[in-house]
Parts: C-alpha cells; sequence; structure tokens
C-alpha cells in the first residue's frame, strides 16, 4: 500500500472512530486546527524505527503548530516487537530528556486489553489499522485534559459496550473504505 494511501486510511480511522466516537476527547480540537502530522515510516528494523522517530521529535519541535504526530509503521505488524520497540522509544525520551515536553502512547492492529474476550470491541481503544506511535506535546495534552470533564474511560466503556459484532465489522470497513486495501481488523 501506497504511503497517500496509509495516510487516508489513518485519517478515517481518526475520522470515524477515535473522533467519531469520541474515544479520545482530546483528538477533535488538534485535528480540526489541522495541528496532527501523519508521517509513515519505511522502517523494517528497529533502529532504523528509532531514527525515524527521532527525526520525528526534531521535526515537531521545529514546528510548534504540531500538537501531535502520529508515526505510522506499516511493517512492525508483529506486536511483541512493536511493544520493545514502543520501550525504546520511551527510554529514549527519558535519556534525552525530552519526557518533559513529549510523550507518547500506541495503537496496534494486535493489540488486546486483557480481561476482554477476543473480539470484544473495547478492545478499539487501542487498536489502529497499522501500528502507531503517537508523539504529544505534554502542555497541549494538559491543555486540553483541563477541557475534559467526564471520566474518558467510563464513557468509552459504556459506548463501547453498546456495539455488536457487526457494528464492529462496518466500522472498520468503512476505515478501509476507497483504499486498495483488503487488509482488515
Amino acid at each position: 500500500m501506497e504511503k497517500d494511501e496509509i495516510i487516508q486510511v489513518i485519517k478515517n480511522w481518526l475520522e470515524k472512530l477515535i473522533i467519531g466516537m469520541n474515544l479520545c476527547p482530546f483528538a477533535k480540537e488538534p485535528y480540526q486546527k489541522n495541528a496532527v502530522r501523519i508521517s509513515v515510516s519505511d522502517a523494517f528494523s528497529l533502529t532504523d524505527g528509532m531514527s525515524f522517530f527521532e527525526r520525528e521529535i526534531r521535526y515537531i519541535a521545529k514546528h510548534n503548530k504540531i500538537e501531535t504526530s502520529l508515526l505510522v509503521f506499516p511493517h512492525f505488524s508483529d506486536i511483541t516487537s512493536f511493544n520493545k520497540f514502543i520501550q525504546q522509544c520511551e527510554a529514549l525520551l527519558v535519556l534525552k530528556k525530552w519526557y518533559k515536553e513529549y510523550q507518547i502512547t500506541f495503537f496496534h492492529p494486535s493489540a488486546q486489553i486483557k480481561g476482554y474476550t477476543e473480539n470484544s470491541s473495547h478492545h478499539l481503544v487501542i487498536q489502529a489499522p497499522y501500528p502507531v506511535l503517537h508523539l504529544l506535546r505534554v502542555a497541549s495534552v494538559e491543555s486540553l485534559g483541563a477541557k475534559v470533564k467526564e471520566d474518558v474511560h467510563i464513557a468509552n466503556d459504556k459506548k463501547l459496550s453498546e456495539l455488536n459484532s457487526t457494528e464492529v465489522k462496518q466500522l472498520w470497513q468503512d476505515i478501509y473504505k476507497n483504499t486498495n486495501n483488503d487488509v482488515q481488523i
């Protein structure tokens, strides 16, 4: 799949799932302000992935208008390796003392929350069409967090409990709509 198609799938995921279902109340405002950057990595190795991650931090450090960056790693399909990669990125944030300005979270097509069945809709809060490292500015998270008045976890649990398997399948089909991708979660 071409980078442009991957970016479109990620945008669909944001618009239909993350923002559309309001799973992350922090996402809508920066997305509407065009302050979300989506970058697709060609990395196959953890070393190349780390280089990409470090370049992205340096890029957004120079571009204050960008509040958050989604780094997409389509070749990191193995969740165990991706988790090791995330741990290395977190260690780099500490080593370079970037943790005061940036934080990360991640999403993966195979990610699952312990305590839920394999096909539970609750996994949607940590799943994405591709492995994604989400790089956020701490100041932006704190500012947006101050505006949120509800418990996000409780609200998400309620919303996701109401989804049935047919609705989840339709949601993923909508996310991949208008692409040549036949991969679905």
